[in-house]
């Protein structure tokens, strides 16, 4: 018991130790990019710019969780073979599966703290982050909701049908940024243009902002605010909008449910939830293809051979991920398929090359 909780500390501490230092140098690149976007404006100050990169970054280091398990599992047994520990370990009649336990029992709950805490977490933040970010750059900020082209709604309500155009949004749909409203006739001609610095969507009309109204004759003087009738809801703004990343884990499930009851697809909704529910599994292929080339004796020699090709495998295992995902959201196969697989095959393939090591 004693050595399954230092064989679990050690693993736990050198996983943290490399995802700390993802996180910091997540945080000083984005740091250094935000600086030279803010150089010239006013209020966007060194402490301001490094409070939004602050977060940012939990949610741009996702990406680099299985990265942090595989090198952190491969730090870890190299040290404890280099200190003849693992040697100690086989001598008191450990094999290689009872050494493993402890570090599959680490990565598996590392997988279910990420993917039930820090998930949450991140995409909490992440939406601060969008908020500070506009009010920071305003126009001009690269917001991860500017859609390419603008977007383009047509709306109905007891003000009559009209065309809305903004360039971007804000909390899932909810608020609009540099909009126009293009106001149409029972024959479908535009009688008059509203500009307005932003629109905040509430049940039944829209919330206008800095609002000013162009007809061919003439324009209106600048409003501070300005209501339209809407029968465009919350839900259908948030389902529009709203990207899987940017949805909490324990909210995914109902956004799955809307969508189908609806008859809207939810496909991807569904794979980003199975994707992160196979995030365990996906940690402990990490361990297993990290204990497949750091295991053996460090006097055998061949380590950094050993380590390059932990990181070829990697980073194989992570295209192979990417590819399998692309394919589930096009619909080519399932979300299930396509978020679980990867893992499954890692498992596989990191059991086998082990078996094979070990036992022949």
């Amino acid at each position: 018991m004693t050595l399954f909780q230092y064989f679990c500390l050690r693993h736990f501490l050198s996983i943290m130790g490399v995802f700390g230092t993802c996180l910091v140098l997540i945080f000083l690149l984005d740091f250094i990019e935000f600086l030279r976007r803010g150089s010239d404006i006013a209020d966007a100050s060194a402490v301001k710019l490094a409070g939004l990169s602050a977060l940012r970054m939990f949610s741009l280091s996702e990406i680099s969780l299985p990265f942090a398990v595989l090198v952190g599992a491969m730090l870890a047994f190299v040290n404890l073979s280099r200190r003849s520990e693992l040697v100690v370990a086989r001598a008191a009649g450990m094999s290689v599966w009872q050494m493993l336990m402890p570090v599959a029992a680490i990565a598996i709950g590392v997988g279910l703290a990420s993917t039930m805490l820090y998930n949450p977490m991140s995409a909490m933040l992440k939406d601060k982050a969008y908020r500070l970010e506009a009010k920071l750059f305003g126009s001009r900020a690269t917001l991860a909701e500017t859609h390419k082209g603008g977007i383009w709604m047509r709306q109905d309500g007891n003000d009559g049908a009209y065309i809305v155009f903004a360039k971007s949004s804000l909390d899932q749909g909810e608020t609009l940024r540099n909009v126009n409203i293009y106001r149409l006739t029972t024959q479908e001609l535009i009688t008059s243009r509203i500009e307005a610095a932003s629109a905040t969507l509430h049940d039944g009309y829209w919330d206008l902002s800095d609002v000013r109204t162009f007809t061919s004759k003439s324009s209106s003087p600048m409003q501070a605010n300005m209501k339209l009738a809407t029968n465009y809801k919350i839900e259908t703004a948030r389902e529009f909008f709203s990207t899987p990343e940017t949805i909490p884990f324990w909210q995914l499930q109902d956004y799955i449910t809307y969508n189908e009851s609806v008859g809207l697809p939810a496909t991807r909704y569904k794979l980003q939830y199975h994707a992160l529910l196979a995030r365990p599994a996906v940690f402990l292929a990490m361990v297993l293809i990290a204990a497949s080339v750091s295991l053996r004796f460090s006097r055998f020699g061949g380590l950094r051979q050993l380590m390059f090709s932990g990181f070829v495998s990697g980073f194989g295992f992570f295209m192979f991920t990417r590819v399998a995902e692309d394919v589930g959201s096009a619909g080519i196969i399932s979300p299930i398929v396509a978020a679980w697989l990867p893992a499954l095959c890692g498992i596989l393939i990191g059991a086998t090359i082990l078996l094979h090591q070990e036992d022949g």
